[in-house]
């Protein structure tokens, strides 16, 4: 009998994530933030893709990426709805996800504010990463 190995694999989850309800299209979302926050945000070719509970079909979440090379920061708008299906299902009010890497969270609290301060935008609040189930759908 052949002695079996599980592999346990620990992920860095080195990113700020925050939360924002908005009943905005996605599209007018990034315009918005794009004015509001001098960003350059753009559709990418390549969408977040997720089994079904049926795991047959795969669910798409489209993400918008924009760099900031002067300070080295990273931002993703990611759909957190597509379908009535939630890329985080514990994550319910929020409609969108804002992903930042390379930002500490002192910064992120005057990034909330400003994109809270954006017409149509409901709220925006900081999530705790390391607290999320399916926190892995967030590593592409």
């Amino acid at each position: 009998m052949a002695a079996r190995f599980e592999l346990d694999i620990e992920y860095d989850y080195d990113f700020q994530l925050l939360g924002i309800a908005s009943h905005l299209p996605d599209y007018r979302l990034c315009w918005a933030i794009n004015r509001q926050l001098g960003f350059n945000l753009q559709k990418s070719e390549n969408p977040i893709k997720t089994l079904q509970k049926d795991k047959l079909t795969y669910v798409s979440f489209d993400v918008f990426c924009h760099t900031d090379e002067e300070h080295q920061v990273e931002y993703f708008l990611i759909d957190n709805i597509n379908s009535g299906i939630r890329l985080l299902p514990e994550q319910q009010q929020a409609d969108y996800l804002l992903m930042v890497k390379g930002m500490h969270a002192s910064g992120c609290r005057e990034l909330m504010q400003a994109v809270n301060k954006i017409d149509k935008v409901l709220t925006t609040f900081a999530i705790e990463v390391e607290s999320l189930k399916s926190k892995e759908k967030l590593l592409f």
